[in-house]
């Protein structure tokens, strides 16, 4: 099976904010910030923040758009 390569959001369905990221393999890079959201460890704090603030039934995974290959 191919990764899926392409453009991702992580949305708060609260607010309505998205964190947007691009990767390779979409699925593990979903699986990455889930883990690392739950362990109270991303990199990015506002999103961290928020997930802490809102938990995790307020957030979903979307693609946004996906690609062949990143240039």
């Amino acid at each position: 099976m191919n990764n899926m390569i392409g453009i991702y959001g992580i949305r708060n369905k609260i607010n309505d904010k998205i964190y947007i990221g691009q990767s390779t393999n979409i699925k593990n890079r979903f699986v990455r910030h889930r883990t690392h959201l739950k362990h109270n460890k991303h990199a990015n704090n506002h999103l961290q923040n928020s997930y802490n603030k809102h938990g995790k039934d307020a957030f979903e995974f979307v693609i946004i758009e996906e690609c062949d290959e990143f240039q």
